[in-house]
């Protein structure tokens, strides 16, 4: 568990989440994928029956130039200010959280996130890092292009200024990913904790509360990752009665240690083991797309 700490702590830190009016800033690319992975044959078939692609979910993908023109919409946008009778809507494919901001301890956050949330940035984004008893993490535009592998290295293009406070991350609470060594480098990233996470105290903002769904919070912490998919289609040793040509040796990076996988007679032996290695390096990343339908800031009754 210490080790599943050290890795997300190291994924939040890396995550470039920008957003606001104040200070604008370039920030890298960074490839948060720097594990290697494995599977386990059950006879289920072709890779695809068991692991979605995400390439095949039309109305969340989006094509370079449209991201942009979210980006700008977003940048745009005015929010009104925050008021007490604020509720932000969070409505996901498994359901709906409602939370509050703590707009007085953290103003500059909480109104990005408005201006974010009401300009339809976070419309059918995902949830790209589901970390068990840690954290759920999202917000990030990348989630909806073309390529997987780069979810968690965006934002809307400018960053804000820290929020310093003394909250808590405890669980429900919706806090800012920023960059490890910048503090003013938060933008559109966010992530809810699920459970008491002192260790990020005084290292993120946290800017609000949930008051209703709970119950949806532990349904989103419970999807199985791609790695543990993955592991579904693999077995520790290749079976004595079967011919090992038909079978890929893979790398477990939980484990740290090799795995094999039988290859299925439709598959590319090559193109199958790229997948479900890949798959396998995917260690939080939700195996069945968590997606935002929509964040809204709106009046309380």
């Amino acid at each position: 568990m210490i080790n599943f700490f050290i890795i997300l702590i190291i994924y939040i830190c890396n995550s470039i989440i920008c957003s606001d009016t104040l200070t604008k800033k370039e920030f890298p690319k960074l490839d948060l994928r720097n594990f290697n992975g494995t599977i386990n044959n059950l006879g289920i078939g072709s890779i695809d029956n068991l692991l979605p692609d995400r390439s095949k979910e039309n109305d969340v993908l989006l094509l370079e130039h449209q991201i942009e023109a979210i980006k700008l919409a977003a940048k745009q946008f005015i929010p009104k200010p925050i008021s007490n009778d604020d509720v932000i809507m969070l409505s996901t494919n498994l359901g709906l959280m409602k939370f509050k901001f703590y707009n007085k301890e953290s103003p500059i956050s909480s109104l990005n996130f408005k201006k974010l949330s009401n300009s339809k940035f976070y419309d059918k984004t995902l949830f790209h890092y589901v970390v068990p008893k840690f954290i759920i993490q999202g917000g990030d535009i990348l989630s909806r292009n073309q390529n997987p592998d780069d979810d968690g290295q965006g934002g809307p293009g400018w960053v804000i200024d820290s929020d310093y406070n003394q909250l808590k991350h405890s669980r429900g609470t919706l806090s800012m990913v920023r960059m490890p060594n910048d503090v003013n480098s938060a933008g559109s990233q966010f992530f809810i904790s699920l459970d008491s996470n002192s260790e990020l105290d005084n290292k993120y903002v946290v800017f609000g509360y949930l008051i209703d769904g709970d119950h949806i919070l532990s349904r989103i912490a419970k999807v199985s990752s791609e790695y543990k998919q993955a592991k579904l289609l693999c077995k520790t040793n290749v079976p004595e009665i079967e011919n090992i040509e038909d079978w890929v040796k893979l790398y477990d990076p939980v484990l740290k240690e090799n795995i094999y996988s039988k290859v299925p007679d439709s598959e590319d032996k090559n193109i199958y083991k790229e997948a479900l290695q890949n798959k396998l390096n995917n260690i939080f990343k939700p195996g069945v797309p968590v997606i935002v339908d929509s964040i809204r800031i709106v009046k309380e009754n």
